[in-house]
């Protein structure tokens, strides 16, 4: 199954409605994981590649789609639709609808390392997986600095209370350091989601060429070494690039597991962009990718061993392409290869195969002419192993072929649904001319006059084979019937006149009296956003070309289908390889990997019966990379071959057949099918519109339709082709949803569903009754459900039918509740009629008595069909009663007004919506409590308090009673004008010490005594008692600022003063640096900031530090060390002197 084509066309009905809120998928679609290969850590790698690869870009900031619309949907916070939940402060943002002063966009691999330049080709740079909103601090904060624990100078960034979660100081982001040598530590609550990320960026992005743009993609790592990251920031794209910590988000992944809110982002991003992260839909594949284990889905692990280094390494250039081959390895566990190219002479190499190739053989395309490549292959195992590199090889491609052409108009956009948006016009010229001194005239064609005139410059790079294009932003250009554009060089010739909707003569300006030439093609108010008139097919100048239809825009790249070729084409595409297919009685779906050709146009499918003779069975080339061939024969052997075509009509030879047979015929399953749950109205931005069919389980929904009608004028305004099987969810009968965007909000509007034969099955309305005009159900009168929704909905609810039973008529429609997209509706359960089997007996009964009940409590039973439980109870163990009228629905049950002190006997039975009874459970019986004990113990007597520091002591005499559970102490903060409990715990013994108390305080007390039913006593006589006064044990901070001054022996020393206020004075010491510690030298605390004292010997170098004091006698660290030396006592001249400075250095 083809997701990229799925999504464009779930993009398509996205963009029919005039808003564009935030869609989502309750669950994974059926199917999307189908190809995955759990066998081996790369074959799960390059299988989950091939499913994520080559999503649907938006733009980074646009006035059309861009990031913002899906990160303020994608990050919405869940408890305020109007706001935005951001990933490091989990503050909540009212929704700016762009950039701000609170909250902007965070790159969880940070731009820096690998694609910091921005442009249509860049998808990791828009891409929403791996974006989210973040408090505009906190991502400066952040910066680039790899994921990773903090745990020293580390500088704190708290979170917020939002969600149910944050505000706490064990859930903060920790950041230290800068750059790439810092860390930043992802709080507690959110440390999974960026690790996620991270593990869906180093598997969407595995380098090679995008199958769609045909632009070098990064190669995208995780790892622990940290100059390996360093060396990714660049400030350019690169082939290969790093981020991590590996090891430390790894860890993350465990210890923050995926939660609801991350898989609704999942779902969202995937609304827009067709893919999803495969670490959020399945956690596990994190262990079997990034840790090499694959045991726990399936495969294997432990092997660290990697393959052989590939030998015989040869090559030859050709036109614009250099053809590889080299010896095969022979390892048992061998997956394939991956060739590297270097542009600048083996100083540094790039991967160019996205994914491993299977063979020894490689063709490189779209290369540049007379151009030196060097080329070098490694190896790869199964367990992603991958090998040495071989020996390089250097190859040079032929010379450029001849380039003619000139510049043309290329691709136009103009209209489109709602406010048109992203208006503009793109040319196409040789590489290196330049248009400086062009313009383009924009002409209304109601009267032939110029409205606009746009002056041009820019050179055209070489995108292709010496040509490229340039795009210009135009709003405002005229939506047609007709108008029209003329392109005019620097000398002032008009070059081309093209009009749009039509032909009409200029009557004034540039192109005054010509004529225009239509374009054949057109764009309308249904046109979808993002859409975009282009020229395609292959060749070198304008009339090489041919105007398509509106397609998803290519503005400043080549358009879709459209190659530039400057010669004759006659090399043919590599054979396509890795065919897989699924098959059923009837149809086969046949995948297989895609080409990496830039001028590709597509894909022949040929079928055989005996492996000898092929037919190929498409009409037209088929362009993506799977094909469903139909009618055909249940329990048949058949083969099938694929084949490559470029743009010049160069056929590759046929793939290797692969053998698939077609499954035995099915037994038909009839039934009836009927409308069974809506959702079309919720407050805000309506959200998740939708409609299920229920029915037989394995009805195949092929060929049924729901007809969508407008009921103010009864015309059909939307038909969604119907496809699936229906699961059997419970009894033989399941659900199928469809998610449809702009389902009208009544009053009234209508649904029809249409059989295979084209029957009308049901015509349903909500909010009235009306007949149809026109479509399937012309003529025919809507039933009106009765139940509707509004603009209060809350999001996430939905009409829905419930009761019990196998047929529409069976069930009633419910008013608003939790929407069950492809599940059986709440309070609602499907019956097979020939359903005679009961449930099992319910298992683990238990019984506990007490005040005049006993509560009952057994294992929940399992069957799908379940409806309750009866429970019988008896005073003899052998005379049962039903007790319960209704079915008990939870697996406990309480039975009330009781005797005290009397055995009862229960045992509980299961019942199935088929009414269906089990047998009996076993039986278990509990008793009932005794007469109620009302009275409380004693007051404690010869209660005492003794006051100390931070504490009071009380004691008093034990109470004698043999029910007695412990005591309770009560406190006044106010000389006993109130009380309060001190701990909610029982005091077990007869003391207690209170340390919740303040120095210098008075405070009161009494006991109580409570015994074991309870009771509490009258309290005890009141006691007070006062705690010691504070004691003082904070030193003063160390002095500053010392100095020392000598005149010979004789030293002054002067400091800062302190400024505690509880300073009481200072300490000098000093410290013959020869031999002994530091010693005080003034017998009383010093007043004063200075110390005049002298020198005890000469000769030496001596140390002073001074200290602070308080008066509690706290003293301080020691300040900075001065030091004093003397080399002389006056004696000796010059020699003495230098004779102690000798001395001094030495010591």
């Amino acid at each position: 199954m083809n997701y990229q084509i799925i999504h464009k066309a779930l993009v398509y009905l996205l963009c029919l409605s005039l808003t564009l809120p935030s869609i989502g998928f309750s669950a994974t679609p059926n199917g999307y994981y189908d190809n995955v290969d759990t066998s081996s850590p790369l074959a799960l790698r390059q299988s989950l590649h091939e499913i994520i690869d080559d999503h649907t870009r938006y733009p980074y900031t646009s006035s059309s789609t861009d990031t913002w619309d899906i990160l303020e949907s994608a990050d919405q916070d869940p408890n305020n639709s109007q706001n935005v939940l951001d990933i490091y402060k989990n503050a909540s943002y009212s929704k700016a609808g762009g950039g701000n002063n609170f909250y902007n966009r965070e790159h969880s691999w940070p731009k820096s390392y690998g694609f910091p330049n921005d442009g249509s080709s860049n998808y990791p740079y828009t891409d929403a997986h791996q974006l989210f909103i973040s408090d505009s601090s906190y991502n400066s904060s952040r910066g680039n600095k790899p994921y990773d624990n903090c745990s020293i100078n580390c500088s704190e960034r708290p979170t917020e209370f939002n969600n149910g979660k944050g505000g706490t100081s064990t859930q903060s982001n920790w950041t230290e350091g800068q750059f790439t040598d810092g860390k930043w530590e992802t709080w507690s609550g959110r440390r999974g989601d960026v690790a996620r990320a991270m593990f869906y960026m180093a598997v969407r992005y595995e380098g090679g060429l995008h199958s769609i743009t045909g632009v070098q993609e990064p190669d995208l790592r995780l790892t622990d070494d940290r100059a390996l990251i360093a060396a990714s920031s660049t400030g350019s794209n690169e082939s290969v690039a790093y981020m991590g910590l590996l090891s430390v988000i790894l860890q993350w992944h465990k210890d923050d597991p995926v939660d609801a809110d991350e898989r609704r982002r999942n779902d969202v991003v995937f609304s827009y962009q067709g893919n999803r992260n495969p670490f959020i839909d399945n956690p596990d594949y994190v262990t079997c990718v990034f840790e090499n284990d694959c045991s726990a889905i399936g495969g294997g692990s432990g092997d660290t061993t990697p393959p052989s280094a590939p030998t015989g390494l040869t090559g030859v250039g050709g036109d614009l392409s250099a053809q590889l081959s080299w010896n095969a390895n022979t390892e048992s566990d061998l997956a394939g290869y991956h060739v590297y190219r270097s542009d600048n002479g083996g100083a540094s190499f790039a991967k160019v195969t996205g994914v491993y190739l299977a063979g020894p053989e490689f063709t490189d395309t779209n290369l540049t002419p007379a151009t030196s490549y060097v080329y070098q292959v490694t190896a790869i195992d199964i367990y992603n192993n991958e090998s040495a590199p071989s020996t390089t090889i250097n190859i040079i491609t032929n010379d450029a072929p001849v380039v003619t052409g000139g510049v043309w108009v290329n691709e136009i956009h103009y209209d489109n649904e709602s406010t048109d948006v992203g208006e503009g016009i793109e040319l196409a010229g040789s590489a290196g001319t330049s248009i400086s001194g062009w313009q383009i005239v924009l002409y209304n064609g109601n009267g032939g006059t110029a409205y606009n005139t746009i002056d041009l410059n820019g050179v055209f790079a070489d995108q292709q084979n010496g040509f490229g294009t340039l795009w210009f932003d135009i709003p405002s250009i005229q939506n047609g019937a007709p108008d029209g554009i003329a392109l005019v060089d620097n000398s002032g010739a008009v070059v081309q006149f093209l009009s749009y909707e039509g032909s009409f003569t200029a009557n004034d300006g540039v192109a005054s009296g010509q004529t225009s030439i239509d374009i054949g093609v057109a764009e309308s108010s249904s046109t979808p956003t993002g859409f975009s008139l282009q020229l395609s097919g292959s060749g070198v100048q304008y009339s090489d070309f041919s105007w398509q239809a509106p397609s998803i825009n290519t503005a400043g790249n080549i358009n879709n289908a459209q190659s530039f070729s400057g010669s004759t084409d006659t090399t043919p595409p590599a054979i396509p390889n890795g065919l897989t297919a699924t098959a059923t009685a009837n149809e086969i779906d046949l995948s297989w990997q895609a080409n990496t050709e830039s001028d590709l146009a597509g894909y022949n499918i040929f079928l055989s019966s005996d492996g000898t003779n092929f037919t190929q069975v498409n009409t037209e080339l088929e362009t993506t990379v799977a094909y469903l061939v139909m009618g055909l024969n249940p329990a048949t052997n058949y083969f099938l071959r694929v084949s490559a075509i470029d743009l010049s009509g160069n056929e590759s030879t046929q793939s290797e057949a692969l053998n698939v047979t077609t499954l035995d015929a099915p037994t038909p399953v009839e039934g009836e099918l009927w409308i069974n749950e809506i959702h079309y109205d919720n407050a805000s931005t309506d959200v998740e519109e939708f409609f299920e069919i229920a029915g037989p389980a394995g009805f195949d929904l092929q060929g049924t339709q729901v007809a969508l009608y407008n009921g103010s004028n009864g015309t059909l305004y939307n038909t969604i082709n119907l496809t699936g099987v229906i699961s059997d969810l419970q009894n033989g009968f399941g659900t199928q949803g469809f998610y449809v965007r702009g389902i009208q909000n009544g009053s009234p509007d209508g649904i029809a569903l249409i059989s295979n034969t084209g029957e009308v099955v049901q015509f349903l309305s909500y909010e009235g009754s009306f007949t149809a005009v026109d479509g399937p159900a012309a003529g025919m009168t809507s039933n009106d459900i009765e139940v509707s929704e509004n603009s209060s909905t809350p999001a996430g609810q939905s009409l829905q039918l419930g009761g019990s039973g196998n047929k529409y008529s069976d069930f009633i429609w419910q008013f608003p509740l939790d929407a069950t997209f492809s599940a059986v509706n709440n309070g609602q359960s499907f019956v097979s009629d020939s359903d005679t089997i009961a449930p099992a007996a319910p298992l683990n009964l238990n019984a506990v008595g007490g005040d005049e009940q006993v509560s009952l409590s057994w294992n929940a039973n399992t069957e799908s069909d379940l409806a309750g439980y009866r429970v019988y109870q008896s005073e003899d163990g052998t005379s049962f009663s039903l007790i319960n009228a209704e079915l008990v629905t939870s697996s406990d049950y309480v039975a009330t007004g009781l005797v005290a002190d009397t055995t009862y006997y229960f045992y509980v039975t299961a019942v199935d919506s088929a009414n269906n009874e089990s047998v009996a459970s076993e039986t278990a019986f509990g008793v009932t409590d005794g007469i109620e004990d009302t009275t409380a113990p004693s007051a404690p007597v010869d209660l005492v308090a003794l006051g100390g520091e931070l504490q009071v002591e009380l004691n008093w005499s034990a109470n004698l009673e043999s029910d007695l559970d412990g005591y309770r102490v009560y406190r006044s903060d106010d000389g006993g004008a109130s009380f309060r409990l001190v701990q909610t715990d029982l005091t077990l013994t007869n003391n207690f010490t209170d340390t919740s108390v303040a120095a210098s305080t008075s405070y009161s007390y009494y006991i109580t005594a409570v015994d074991l039913a309870g009771n509490e006593s009258v309290a005890s006589l009141v006691v007070s008692a006062t705690t010691n006064d504070a004691v003082d044990s904070e030193a003063p901070l160390a002095p500053v600022g010392l100095t020392a001054d000598n005149y010979r022996r004789d030293v002054s020393l002067n400091w800062d003063a302190n400024s505690e206020s509880d300073l009481a004075g200072y300490n000098v010491y000093r410290r013959d640096l020869r031999s002994g510690d530091l010693v005080k030298i003034n017998n009383e605390l010093l007043l004063t900031t200075s110390f005049d004292t002298r020198l005890p010997s000469w000769w030496r170098t001596y140390e002073y530090v001074v200290t602070a004091v308080d008066t509690s006698g706290n003293e301080s660290t020691s300040s900075e060390s001065v030091y004093v030396s003397v080399f002389s006592n006056g004696s000796g001249g010059f020699i003495g002197w230098l004779i102690g400075l000798f001395s001094w250095i030495f010591e």
